[in-house]
């Protein structure tokens, strides 16, 4: 499984739809994903003091669109990345999470997985 962090309303907008494609694929041309191990540094860095989220667990074999691990910051750890929409069938469950009191996410995948 991978995981992508979503803004619910995003997600909400897309209720209808057989596809889900995230605001900020416009302008990167994918969508960012993690592993469970990655996804409290993704949500500490990207997502501080938010808590209008949604943790989609992605079935990547499900996927029409092709998964690529790769390291585009240069600092060595490979996450992957969709290049397309997700399609819903992929979605395997989507959780609501929210930050801490402190705005970071320590414990809040271990709960919510």
């Amino acid at each position: 499984m991978i995981y992508h962090i979503a803004e619910a309303k995003e997600w909400d907008a897309h209720a209808q739809d057989d596809q889900y494609v995230p605001e900020r694929y416009a302008g990167e041309g994918f969508v960012h994903c993690a592993e469970v191990r990655q996804l409290e540094g993704v949500a500490d860095l990207h997502f501080r003091n938010r808590r209008d989220l949604l943790l989609l667990e992605i079935d990547p074999t499900l996927l029409d669109a092709k998964t690529t691990y790769e390291n585009l910051d240069g600092k060595g750890e490979k996450f992957p990345h969709i290049y397309g929409s997700i399609d819903k069938a992929a979605v395997q469950r989507s959780v609501p999470i929210e930050c801490n009191e402190d705005g970071l996410f320590a414990g809040v995948f271990e709960r919510a997985l």
